[in-house]
């Protein structure tokens, strides 16, 4: 019983972490060479100037991988901001479904992010492509999660 509630712990503490320094987003890139879709990719990223925390969650997990940004001259410390993160569909889901119980500002995209995981369409054919439903369903997904996501909007103090 030990270790379960120490393992709670650990998945309620990086839940916290996700939630209020991470990004659990849907990514899309324009197409590229002979890809003539865009690409949709589910993502669950950190970002901090301490690696030990980055650590942390790759222990925790034992999912995605740390990198090094670099130094950010928009910021006034100049740190280096590491950052551990997820873009396997399948690593995607374990880790929801490890932390889901744990979130709470993110648990909409979390959901959401899960779902359009599992029902993931693969392409057949190459030289048929992705097919145009299945765009449509990932990209429905994409600004759905980018709505969530929407960064810019007025906080409030009223109740």
């Amino acid at each position: 019983m030990q270790g379960n509630q120490r393992q709670a712990l650990r998945l309620a503490y990086c839940a916290g972490i996700i939630d209020g320094e991470g990004s659990i987003c849907i990514t899309k890139t324009k197409p590229q060479q002979a890809r003539t879709a865009p690409l949709h990719a589910p993502m669950i990223r950190v970002g901090m100037v301490e690696r030990e925390v980055m650590e942390f969650l790759q222990d925790t997990f034992q999912l995605g991988w740390i990198y090094n940004e670099g130094v950010r001259k928009d910021r006034p410390t100049n740190q280096f901001i590491y950052r551990w993160r997820i873009t396997n569909r399948d690593d995607v889901i374990k880790c929801i479904d490890m932390i889901l119980p744990y979130l709470i500002v993110k648990k909409k995209q979390a959901i959401l992010i899960k779902e359009m995981c599992q029902g993931w369409v693969l392409c057949q054919n190459k030289k048929v492509g992705t097919l145009e439903t299945e765009l449509q369903r990932r990209e429905h997904y994409y600004l759905k999660c980018k709505e969530l996501n929407l960064v810019g909007a007025a906080a409030t103090t009223k109740p």
